[in-house]
């Protein structure tokens, strides 16, 4: 699904057998073996379904025969947006059609000509034209658009249509994309950074257009059901770790550092938590898990400021603990006294 995603066999000669983790130290292989393997793992968590599910409702109404909608997918950098995209993509592969969607990214400093050769090539369009003008590619992404059935359209890193530099628009970028709404009638999905917002507020056609925005943005730790979600992602997440003994990293004495060392984005966290299994990994003994130190020794190599995971350090995350009960799931505040 993702692009680092591997099978993963598991080490060889002397590495993983009867389902237990090798003797340490572990050699250079077997290291490298395990980290690719964590490095390729994919958590399916709540928002991103939602994502997905809000993206398919789109592709299954397509548009009123008139004139396309378009949808906003926003969040910051880290936050699951280019996850979500791809895990959509990935289960209209299964449900075998992908040939209705097309995906592309915007161009960095995006013209009208830039956009049209791009949304060609990702058309597949065999010409090269090099005198071709953008009003004549344009009739052309209307005519494949049609011909290969496109139901959707997804445009990836749509804040490069903002100039950030000039705090300005590309206006004649923006009218052509409306009219493409128009005359293709093909729903658009337009996603990016939280500013690509700017660029539908300042046209006001595109903005009457937009009929869903769509919000993606880090996990919160709130003491209760927000702090649920976290933790139960952490636990989704370490499941799929391999390591013999669980790190637990749902335990609030983990999952408060993490969260503050991370913010709750979770670009952030997945980095942290590699580190430190490559902190565990490249110790000499102690047990197959990732320790709170091994933690302390990551986020001195990755990260910035205080240490959250040094235990002198007080916490700033507020919010009383949540734990999660493994085996019956995730339980608040109040259910934890039981």
């Amino acid at each position: 699904m993702n692009d680092e995603t591997i099978i993963f066999d598991g080490p060889s000669d002397e590495a993983v057998q009867d389902g237990k983790a090798p003797a340490r130290p572990y050699t250079a292989v077997q290291r490298a073996q395990r980290l690719r393997k964590i490095r390729g793992l994919f958590v399916r968590y709540d928002e991103m379904m939602r994502v997905c599910d809000e993206i398919l409702e789109r592709l299954e109404t397509g548009s009123d025969g008139e004139s396309a909608e378009l949808t906003m997918l926003t969040a910051p950098s880290g936050c699951g947006k280019t996850t979500s995209l791809r895990y959509f993509l990935s289960q209209v592969r299964k449900l075998g059609r992908e040939g209705e969607v097309l995906f592309m990214a915007v161009p960095a400093h995006a013209t009208i000509k830039a956009i049209t050769e791009a949304f060609l090539e990702a058309l597949g369009d065999p010409v090269k034209d090099r005198q071709s003008t953008a009003a004549r590619n344009s009739t052309r992404i209307v005519s494949a658009l049609h011909r290969t059935g496109k139901r959707l359209i997804i445009l990836d890193e749509f804040q490069h249509l903002l100039d950030r530099d000039r705090d300005r628009v590309s206006f004649l970028v923006t009218d052509w994309l409306k009219q493409l709404l128009d005359n293709a009638q093909v729903p658009v999905v337009c996603a990016g950074l939280p500013d690509s917002m700017t660029i539908i507020s300042r046209n006001e056609q595109l903005e009457r257009r937009t009929a869903q925005v769509i919000e993606l943005e880090p996990m919160a730790w709130d003491g209760g059901e927000k702090t649920v979600r976290f933790q139960a992602f952490l636990k989704m997440y370490e499941d799929q770790l391999g390591f013999e003994r669980p790190p637990q990293m749902w335990r609030p004495e983990l999952a408060k550092p993490i969260h503050e060392a991370t913010g709750g984005v979770i670009g952030m966290m997945t980095r942290l938590v590699r580190a430190a299994a490559r902190v565990s990994l490249e110790r000499g003994d102690g047990p197959d898990t990732i320790t709170r130190e091994d933690f302390a020794k990551a986020f001195k190599k990755t990260g910035r400021g205080k240490n959250p995971f040094d235990p002198t350090v007080k916490s700033t995350v507020k919010g009383g603990p949540t734990v999660i009960n493994p085996r019956s799931g995730p339980k608040g505040p109040k259910d934890s006294k039981k």
